[in-house]
């Protein structure tokens, strides 16, 4: 050893002296040391990329009434199972009746009043929109039978289902006596919008 060590150039035994010892791994793991401790930490500016959200799928709404997954609609079963919100609605209106006759504060009695026109215009649209539907399923029970029969099917164009409401119409007020009432309100509409028309000529 003391040959090899003589044998040594003096630049090689001044490089081996100068050499630092390899840092081992829990040498690297520890975090540098602050030169003054009240100047703060180094951070990196280098961001870790995080995994990509997973893509959920949005979810769907789905409405009973209108799929068919959820059986076909009975108007007869729900008009059993629902009868009883109808009656609930009657007693609702047979109550306003009651208070709109008992109570002496005109404003008060108003109210009532524009509550029960409301509620019995409500009903008259629905008790319309029922009647259509019923008008619109006959037709195309007619349609279907005559195509079972091996007729040509014939559908009615917009001017004849029109004129076919009227007439419909006229019989059901004819029925109740409110048909004198109704041609005179209609009438009565007309000549007021000539009237109008001619004042704006």
């Amino acid at each position: 050893m003391g040959d090899a060590s003589e044998s040594l150039t003096l630049e090689e035994r001044i490089k081996i002296q100068t050499r630092k010892p390899k840092a081992t791994n829990s040498q690297s793991s520890q975090p540098k040391k602050r030169a003054n401790k009240n100047r703060p930490r180094e951070m990196s500016s280098k961001r870790p990329v995080r995994d990509p959200a997973p893509v959920r799928a949005s979810k769907r709404f789905v409405d009973p009434r209108f799929d068919n997954i959820y059986g076909e609609f009975n108007e007869r079963d729900f008009k059993q199972n629902y009868d009883f919100v109808d009656q609930m609605k009657q007693r609702d209106i047979d109550k306003l009746v009651k208070a709109s006759k008992k109570e002496k504060d005109r404003e008060r009695q108003k109210q009532i009043k524009e509550v029960l026109k409301r509620t019995s215009d409500r009903e008259r649209e629905l008790e319309k929109v029922k009647a259509l539907r019923q008008k619109a399923a006959l037709e195309k029970v007619k349609v279907a039978e005559a195509l079972a029969l091996g007729k040509p099917a014939r559908f009615k164009t917009k001017a004849e289902s029109k004129i076919s409401d009227l007439v419909d119409k006229f019989g059901s007020l004819k029925e109740k006596g409110k048909l004198l009432k109704y041609i005179k309100k209609k009438n009565k509409k007309t000549s007021l919008r000539s009237e109008i028309g001619f004042s704006m000529d």
